[in-house]
């Protein structure tokens, strides 16, 4: 069975949980420990016949944790299962997507060349980028509106339309357990009305669709290019060709890479609420 992965930010304290009812096969915990590596804090742990929780704090930024669970079953039977906690730091306005932003604009930068004539600021490629968010990674205790889409912070080639606005779960869910059958539906939260998920698409599906690229990301890093480059095309016209700087070649390259690409387009039939 594969190690289930959460993410949360250094100051979070939250419970993560592991189901046992697969493996019990009728039978109960009697007892639960856990172990945890230095780094974070046990702050107390719980379990009920089929379950283990433990709730969490601290940790260092960048640093993964494996934590240990060990059970006791009423027969006598024993077993371990490990979770691992990824500890990334939250920026202000951007949650748990500052990993996703941090990447994005290093391959935004890549792609338009931002210190080639004319040149763009970091600040400007930045904000452009902020512009072409199109998702937002799963938070705990999160509301989120209608129209919104989620991914879970661990990526299962799938994103996620929300389609009845709610709070999300304070208690970091199983993702792999989230449906991944476009057009079914995932309910988390006990919020009331409670926050309704629809499978919206995957990478898959968006490769298929012509001239697009998957959508199972933050942000649109193509789209932010395209409009990057459109203001490389406006700025150049500013321009008149001096020595070997011939601007009318650089007006074509361009224009060119504005047709190079193309932002993510939602198919019609996925965008409905």
């Amino acid at each position: 069975m594969a190690i289930a992965s959460f993410t949360k930010d250094p100051s979070a304290r939250l419970d993560y949980e592991i189901d046992w009812s697969d493996w019990l096969n009728g039978d109960t915990i009697a007892t639960s420990t856990w172990l945890v590596p230095p780094g974070v804090t046990n702050i107390n742990e719980s379990h009920t016949a089929i379950t283990a929780t433990i709730r969490l704090s601290g940790g260092t930024h960048g640093i993964d944790y494996e934590c240990l669970n060990h059970i006791i079953t009423s027969s006598g039977q024993e077993d371990e299962r490990s979770i691992i906690v990824q500890v990334r730091q939250q920026e202000a306005g951007f949650s748990s997507d500052a990993t996703d932003r941090a990447n994005a604009i290093l391959l935004l930068s890549e792609w338009v060349q931002i210190d080639v004539v004319p040149t763009l600021t970091q600040n400007e490629i930045e904000t452009i980028l902020d512009r072409h968010k199109i998702a937002s990674t799963w938070t705990s205790s999160t509301p989120y509106a209608i129209g919104q889409m989620i991914l879970p912070p661990v990526r299962n080639g799938w994103s996620y339309l929300v389609v009845q606005p709610g709070t999300s779960s304070s208690v970091t869910p199983d993702y792999s357990q989230w449906s991944r059958y476009l057009g079914a539906r995932v309910t988390d939260g006990s919020s009331v009305p409670a926050l309704i998920l629809e499978v919206a698409g995957s990478d898959a599906i968006y490769r298929a669709i012509p001239s697009n690229p998957p959508s199972v990301n933050v942000y649109d890093v193509r789209g932010a290019a395209r409009e990057c480059w459109q203001l490389k095309l406006r700025r150049v016209t500013q321009f008149i060709d001096v020595a070997d700087l011939n601007f009318s070649q650089v007006y074509e390259h361009c224009s060119e890479m504005v047709k190079e690409f193309r932002p993510i387009r939602w198919p019609l039939e996925l965008v409905r609420c």
